[in-house]
């Protein structure tokens, strides 16, 4: 139990929780925080002798949402997976970091039949598995939730058989890239919006240009997004750029969650008086100012605003390699991340 009554940060903390819809108590916190997953209230000076008092860190509301809604619904507890703690900063030894991440790449490698033979049987059972991946798995895209909070005119939702396509030319390449047409990939990036759609004409004139002129190099860069490269990067990249990568995956995620979860319950509740202090930070400019910022279409749009059990970890994983290949990608999620920070807590500092 507790040793003392709740400080006043925490007690603001539990009330956030409590109007997000979600319970803790002082014990549970406490409980969250000797085992690592939950950081400590930070203190703020007075000044001229008047003592200290504690304050509520942003962080530490979005990490304690999702411990209390996975302690509620009797799922694993978020940061509890290795990959979670190191993402966290916590000790881990190396081996045990990089057998999680290669796990987490042989469960997707199993799925996809990634490991299966390159020859003509290895190829149908990709596709096999492609084809199912396909027939199960909806795309991601937090820009149609955000169109349908604001009410955009026009607004269409992804034609289902475009979307079955594109998540199979993702699962193929992801399995051996080279065996997908680069045609139907960079369609599939239309689809997500990774590319915008106005520009895949042109795009596709240029890759069809190219391989007549026998310039294309679609196979070297489908075999740079595929499961084999990931291991590779896996086997060579420093313990230190890994944590780098998964602290900034991690955190950047967990903000957008909260932005856009929180943001969608104050429009709805339209009551400041109901929010806790901390949640009045975020509002629809906030949930706009997110949606403006380049990273949020490059990257963040593409993530689950509502992960869930070892889809999540496994996501984790693979966007944190993904994010060692590309240095430049891993500096502008660093940045995103601590942009959103300052969304929702002024003078927020990441490192």
């Amino acid at each position: 139990m507790p040793r003392s009554a709740p400080s006043r940060a925490d007690v603001a903390l539990l009330a956030a929780l409590a109007a997000q819809g979600v319970h803790a108590s002082p014990y549970q916190l406490e409980r969250w925080r000797t085992a690592g997953l939950l950081p400590r209230n930070r203190r703020r000076g007075l000044g001229r002798g008047r003592g200290s008092v504690s304050e509520l860190d942003t962080t530490a509301l979005v990490r304690a949402t999702g411990l209390a809604q996975a302690a509620r619904q009797g799922r694993a507890l978020p940061g509890g997976h290795v990959i979670d703690r190191f993402a966290l900063g916590l000790p881990v030894p190396e081996a045990r970091v990089r057998a999680a991440f290669a796990e987490q790449l042989d469960r997707l490698a199993r799925g996809l039949a990634a490991d299966a033979p390159a020859d003509d049987d290895g190829w149908q059972a990709r596709h096999d598995a492609a084809v199912r991946v396909a027939r199960t798995t909806r795309l991601v895209d937090g820009q149609e939730l955000l169109d349908a909070l604001f009410d955009v005119p026009g607004r269409t939702g992804m034609d289902r058989a475009a979307e079955r396509d594109a998540v199979r030319a993702v699962a193929h390449v992801l399995a051996d890239g080279a065996e997908v047409v680069a045609e139907e990939f960079l369609r599939a990036l239309a689809t997500t919006g990774a590319l915008p759609i106005e520009e895949l004409p042109q795009v596709l004139a240029n890759q069809r240009k190219a391989e007549l002129a026998g310039a294309g190099d679609w196979e070297q860069a489908a075999a740079a997004m595929s499961l084999a490269r990931l291991r590779e990067v896996l086997d060579t990249v420093s313990l230190g750029e890994l944590q780098r990568a998964a602290a900034a995956t991690s955190t950047a995620w967990a903000f957008q969650i909260m932005i856009v979860w929180v943001g969608v319950w104050r429009l709805a509740e339209r009551d400041d008086d109901q929010a806790p202090e901390p949640l009045r930070r975020i509002t629809a400019d906030t949930l706009r100012r997110m949606q403006d910022d380049p990273m949020w279409s490059l990257w963040g749009r593409h993530l689950s605003p509502l992960p869930r059990g070892s889809g999540r970890v496994r996501t984790l994983a693979v966007v944190t390699l993904g994010l060692c290949m590309l240095p430049d990608l891993l500096v502008g999620v660093e940045g995103y991340r601590d942009r959103l920070a300052a969304l929702i807590q002024p003078n927020a500092q990441q490192s």
